[in-house]
C-alpha cells in the first residue's frame, strides 16, 4: 500500500494545474484581485486574468504531473581539478600542531631538526642593534 499524500508546494502546484486542465473553472477576477492585494502589493483583475491564462496554457502543455516549471535545487559547484588532480578526491592539507619548541610541519625548510616523525622548528636568536 502506498503512503499517504505529502502536501508540499510541488503537490499543490500539480493539483492546481490539474484542476485548470480537467475542470471548467470560472474565476471571479475582481474578487481574486481583491484577495491577492496586500499592504505591499496591489493586484488587478487583468493581472489575475493574465496569470490564470498562463497557468491554463502550462496545464495543457503536459500532464499535470509535469514539474518543468518548478525550480529544482541546484547542486553545489565543485572546484575545477588542477593538473594531475582528480576532481572528486579532496586534497590533503598540511597538518600543523604547536609543540613546546615551535610548530611541527610535514615539509622541511632546512632550519628544522628531525625528531622522530616530527620536524621541530629551531628557535633563532636575533641580535638587535640599538
Amino acid at each position: 500500500m502506498a503512503p499517504g499524500m505529502s502536501w508540499d508546494a510541488g503537490a499543490d502546484r500539480k493539483l492546481l494545474l490539474g484542476i485548470l486542465k480537467m475542470q471548467n473553472v470560472s474565476v471571479d477576477f475582481d474578487a481574486m484581485a481583491e484577495y491577492m492585494t496586500t499592504d505591499d502589493q496591489k493586484c488587478t483583475a487583468s493581472a489575475i486574468q493574465n496569470r490564470v491564462k498562463k497557468l491554463k496554457a502550462m496545464a495543457k502543455e503536459g500532464p499535470a504531473g509535469n514539474d518543468e516549471g518548478t525550480p529544482k535545487p541546484k547542486a553545489t559547484p565543485r572546484k575545477r581539478a588542477q593538473d594531475g588532480e582528480d576532481a572528486d578526491t579532496p586534497s590533503k592539507k598540511t597538518k600543523t600542531t604547536k609543540g613546546r619548541k615551535g610548530k611541527t610541519t610535514e615539509a622541511g625548510d632546512g632550519d628544522d631538526e628531525e625528531v622522530g616523525e616530527e620536524a621541530v622548528v629551531k628557535d633563532e636568536v636575533v641580535d638587535e642593534e640599538d
